[in-house]
């Protein structure tokens, strides 16, 4: 009987090769997590959460940032503005063969770039924009099909690959701007990208002229190159990019005319070659009726300014200021429901502001100073409601008068400038409306009556008052605090021709400003309160001020700061006198004068430049508890007079240069050697025995009377504190300003000489 024999049949190849595909391709995706997670394991980020699905188990088409293709391979990394730092490792990420987009823009990502990001040859988007990497731009000339390359303010130096791009012909975004790179010309390459849309080569270095080639990149849309070394005049060819919507030149060396036939690019909206040296007229731009922005400021353009413009009608800003533009501003500028920025300063304009400009309802900001408009100039915008900056004819040639109205337009305003016209009148009562005023300045007018009691409820952010030249009346004769402490206060406090006195200020205190010049003599001549004036109280009184409707008014809530601490202090004594000028830039010699304050408690003008010697008069300060003089030019001896001071508790004039021996006796004898540090030429006690380094203010402000149930003994030193703001005692009370630019303090004093 035969036997039979049990065949052994072979899978078909096709299941061969259908099983070993799909082994490859799960190796291939398990591969794909590994070079991920190698990529999570560079870098960290602020959301802790963020890569909660980068783990190994999970699909990579399931983290978080990444798309895979139809085939389930890992096709794009997006991660932009996910507060990631690190570094990249192009060399694993760029081993994801089917990689078409990796946008990792507004991160931290730091160190370089290597090599390896030329591997990705896939790449048809990459963004590594607004990043801190370090060093060149890695060659990429394999990523031939690249559309999208945005390194934009990425950090990158040196010399940029520029003939690396030239087969990336594909491309139609190229962003490089706003990198360190090394000066070089206009790149030719970039002229062959003839399907590029958008190109920004903003503050990358650029020299040269700018080619005439340009005219070949026809579908550009966006066009901008400025803040680079560009020369020469605007090539003509730019007139035929008939689709640019933007245009950006600014702050370049570029010179001649603008070029014909750019009226013809219609859809142009914003056009800006500010900073420039164009001249010429601006006619070539009167058809451009889509313009939303046109700047063309510090060039030299000349001629009028085409009519055509007041007909703009989607026109948002205009700035034309520092050109030599003549004639008059187009009669219907302003028309546009939409303006809301005019700046023409500084050209030769003539004749009225057009009338539509003060109907404009979207205008916020108008600046019109230095030229030589004439007409009446609080009715050009009293309907100009939402106006937040006012610049009229500052500093100008304008010859007609006008008188300052009342209007209810000027409360969204920040900034009223009018100064150096011929208006009269008295400051208008509208003014008090102004809930967001920053700038104040009437100077150089022929203004008068009393300054407004309003003042004091103008804004918080006031920081600006200017009133000089002008035939004001009144006094200050109830201002009792002034703390401008720790702003940024700059000038001369010139007091030369102050015509009036104060005679209730008990502090001011000017401290850590940039104030210079020389101290302010008259002023401290007429600190009659600290003179001694008023004699000494039986009892403690407190600054106070009783107001119209008889509600007395006590100084409160000021801050001071006490041994490192900052106190808010209910009240104030009225025999608290204080002077602190510290950490100013006042040169020249202490003067005399100020030995005539016998009631002064604290003088501090330590941190100038004074020189000279310590006036001897200071040995009148009777009721001197702290005097600070340290870190000056001061030379010569100290005074004997001094010894005399007898409720002296802080001393310090070290680092100076003072020489001879030191005064002995009553308080001198309390001090250590850190009161005299730094004055190499000083001999005798103390600087013989040890410092105990306390450098703290007085301990008694207040001084004890014969009632022994008013005694009042202080056991705390006190200075002027931070950010007290200023108390001015008016014939409303007292009002508080926080912040400020030194002229209106200073000019406050100076308008009172027309009294």
């Amino acid at each position: 009987m035969p036997v039979l024999r049990r065949s052994h049949r072979w899978p078909p190849p096709v299941v061969i090769l259908l099983f070993s595909f799909i082994f490859i391709v799960s190796y291939a995706k398990s591969d794909e997590v590994e070079i991920l997670l190698k990529f999570k394991s560079a870098v960290e980020s602020s959301d802790p959460n963020f890569f909660s699905s980068w783990e190994q188990g999970n699909s990579a088409c399931d983290f978080a940032g990444v798309v895979c293709n139809s085939n389930g391979f890992v096709a794009e990394i997006n991660l932009p503005q996910q507060r990631i730092l690190g570094f990249v490792p192009f060399d694993s990420i760029c081993e994801l063969q089917s990689l078409e987009r990796i946008d990792l823009g507004n991160n931290s990502f730091h160190e370089n770039v290597s090599e390896d990001l030329n591997k990705c040859s896939s790449l048809q988007y990459l963004d590594l924009g607004v990043n801190s990497f370090s060093g060149k731009v890695p060659d990429l000339s394999s990523l031939t099909g690249l559309k999208f390359l945005n390194l934009n303010n990425s950090g990158f130096s040196g010399i940029f690959p520029w003939k690396s791009l030239q087969n990336l012909t594909e491309l139609t975004f190229l962003s490089l701007g706003d990198n360190p790179f090394d000066a070089s010309p206009f790149p030719p390459e970039v002229l062959k990208f003839e399907k590029l849309y958008w190109l920004y080569l903003t503050n990358c270095s650029l020299t040269g002229q700018i080619p005439e080639g340009i005219q070949n990149l026809t579908l550009l849309q966006n066009l901008e190159l400025s803040d680079n070394k560009l020369s020469g005049p605007i090539p003509a060819g730019i007139a035929k990019l008939n689709k640019l919507w933007q245009l950006e030149l600014y702050n370049n060396s570029l010179s001649g005319k603008l070029p014909v036939g750019l009226g013809n690019i219609s859809n142009l909206t914003n056009f800006d070659a500010s900073m420039n040296m164009l001249e010429g007229d601006l006619s070539e731009l009167r058809s451009l009726k889509n313009l939303a922005s046109l700047q063309l400021f510090e060039n030299q353009f000349s001629g009028k300014v085409p009519v055509e413009f007041g007909e703009f009608k989607h026109l948002v800003g205009l700035s034309l200021y520092r050109n030599k533009l003549t004639g008059q501003l187009p009669p219907k500028i302003g028309s546009s429901s939409d303006l809301n920025f005019i700046d023409v300063s500084e050209n030769f304009l003539t004749g009225p502001i057009p009338p539509y400009i003060g109907k404009a309802k979207s205008l916020e900001f108008l600046r019109l100073a230095n030229n030589q408009f004439s007409g009446e100039l609080a009715t050009s915008i009293s309907q100009a409601s939402s106006l937040v900056l006012i610049f009229f004819i500052s500093h100008s040639h304008a010859s007609e008068k006008g008188q300052m109205e009342n209007s209810n337009s000027t409360t969204l305003v920040e900034v009223v400038d009018v100064s150096m016209n011929n208006l009269v009148g008295e400051i208008p009562a509208s003014i008090c409306n102004s809930s967001f005023l920053d700038v104040l300045s009437y100077m150089g007018n022929n203004l008068v009556g009393t300054i407004p009691e309003c003042f004091g409820n103008l804004s918080s952010s006031l920081s600006h008052i200017d009133l000089q030249h002008n035939h004001f009346h009144g006094n200050l004769n109830q201002l009792q605090v002034l703390v401008l402490r720790s702003n940024r206060f700059y000038g001369q406090v010139n007091s030369s021709n102050i015509a009036v006195s104060f005679p209730r200020l008990h502090a001011i205190d000017l401290s850590h400003n940039n104030f210079s010049g020389y101290l302010p003599t008259k002023l401290f001549e007429n600190l009659d309160a600290m003179k001694g004036g008023y004699g000494k109280q039986v009892e403690a009184e407190y600054m106070k001020d009783e107001l119209a409707n008889g509600v007395v008014y006590y100084v409160h809530g000021l801050s001071f700061t006490i041994k490192g601490f900052e106190i808010e202090f209910p009240s104030l004594l009225t025999t608290w006198m204080v002077i602190d000028f510290s950490s100013n830039q006042f040169s020249g010699e202490i003067p005399q004068t100020l030995g005539e304050l016998h009631s002064l408690i604290v003088l501090n003008l330590s941190h100038n430049c004074l020189k000279g010697s310590i006036p001897s008069s200071f040995g009148d300060l009777s009721e001197l508890e702290s005097l600070a003089l340290s870190s000056n030019k001061l030379h010569g001896r100290i005074p004997v007079e001094l010894s005399n001071l007898g409720f002296l508790e802080v001393l310090n004039l070290s680092h100076n240069n003072l020489s001879g021996r030191i005064p002995q006796g009553k308080q001198f004898d309390t001090f250590t050697n850190d009161s005299y540090t730094g004055n190499l030429g000083l001999f005798g006690l103390p600087l013989s025995t040890s410092s105990d380094k306390d450098e703290g203010i007085p301990a008694k402000f207040y001084r004890e009377n014969d009632d022994a149930d008013n005694e009042l003994n202080w056991k705390f030193s006190i200075l002027m504190g931070y950010g007290c703001g200023l108390v001015l005692g008016l014939s409303m009370g007292y009002i508080v300003f926080t912040t400020g630019k030194p002229r209106w303090f200073i000019t406050l004093f100076d308008t009172f000489q027309h009294r």
